[in-house]
């Protein structure tokens, strides 16, 4: 019994850490010029890019619900679009690059180590004992949202918010947009706010 409660142990153990790396992964960051005053910023527009080629993750259909989006959860925060004289800019980009991680599985044995005796009965309480480590290298896809915000008047990159996650396929990579959206631009300062 005590086996089995260790082992159920080590099980949960390995799934939590599997989840919090994965958390990790998936985690909003932000590089920020500190010497603009964003308390200033009222008005934005869409910046347009004339570089943009379309890819299989970031197509013409992705590139208006990206779009729409943003405008959307800017206006919620308070930021009014004014594409005649827009405080700041607005662009976003994906990126999507094949990456290797290493993962490691260990090996156990398990041995008998103590012996219960009960009116005749002999009673085997294996426990496990790690004997090994096996490596295995996985190849997986990342993808990076990114939304960037420029300064009009200094035609500058001021604020820029990334989101990044292994991705299995285009639909989950499109479903998760929304939601990574939403995290990035929470982390963009209010209108009248410096942070």
């Amino acid at each position: 019994m005590k086996s089995r409660s260790f082992l159920a142990l080590g099980f949960c153990l390995v799934l939590s850490v599997l989840a919090l790396s994965s958390c990790a992964s998936s985690g909003i960051a932000t590089s920020v010029d500190s010497s603009i005053n964003f308390a200033a910023y009222r008005t934005f527009a869409w910046l347009p890019d004339s570089t943009w080629q379309e890819t299989k993750y970031d197509n013409a259909i992705l590139q208006r619900r990206v779009e729409q989006e943003v405008v959307q959860l800017l206006k919620t925060k308070g930021y009014t679009l004014d594409t005649l004289q827009a405080d700041f800019l607005v662009h976003h980009h994906v990126t999507v690059e094949e990456r290797k991680r290493v993962l490691q599985a260990p090996s156990y044995l398990y041995s008998p180590n103590r012996y219960f005796a009960n009116r005749g009965y002999f009673l085997s309480m294996y426990e496990p004992m790690m004997v090994s480590n096996r490596f295995r290298e996985v190849q997986y896809r990342e993808g990076t949202l990114i939304v960037d915000v420029v300064d009009r008047k200094q035609q500058r990159l001021v604020w820029r918010g990334w989101s990044e996650q292994p991705i299995e396929s285009i639909a989950e990579f499109e479903r998760s947009v929304e939601s990574r959206l939403k995290d990035i631009v929470a982390q963009f300062p209010a209108p009248g706010t410096s942070k």
